[in-house]
């Protein structure tokens, strides 16, 4: 009772700050278009991260004289979907050079770099309006 009294204490005092009050609305009502991006930043990422894991277990199932530096890249990469997401996710966030990323997939196929790029250039420009 003490906790929400305090609460209610706080909210009477920002409503005399009519610039305060303003801007928390303003944040309130863009959670919405907020939870939407986000929701489909995840559904992209999953999508991408299907597809290149499926590329990379392929190339490690078919290709045995494949380079030991480009198995382990692959694996390290791309060797689950949940490691998909989150080398997508470190790609369009700067957590990894697109370079070290791309180039496992480069070894496997030509389509998957380009792909790969597709996935770069979509959600820099379309999502996240970089």
């Amino acid at each position: 009772i003490v906790r929400t009294a305090r609460i209610l204490r706080i909210l009477r005092i920002v409503s005399f700050f009519r610039s305060l009050r303003l801007l928390l609305l303003s944040v309130l009502n863009t959670l919405r278009s907020l939870f939407w991006t986000v929701l489909l930043l995840m559904m992209i990422l999953y999508i991408f991260a299907v597809m290149f894991t499926q590329a990379a277990l392929q190339e490690l199932v078919d290709d045995s004289t494949a380079e030991e530096r480009s198995v382990e890249m692959l694996e390290k990469y791309y060797g689950s979907v949940q490691r998909s997401v989150y080398t997508l996710f470190m790609c369009i966030t700067g957590g990894v050079s697109w370079e070290d990323v791309s180039e496992p997939l480069a070894d496997t196929h030509f389509f998957w770099l380009v792909l790969f790029i597709v996935y770069i250039a979509f959600t820099h420009f379309a999502v996240l309006n970089v």
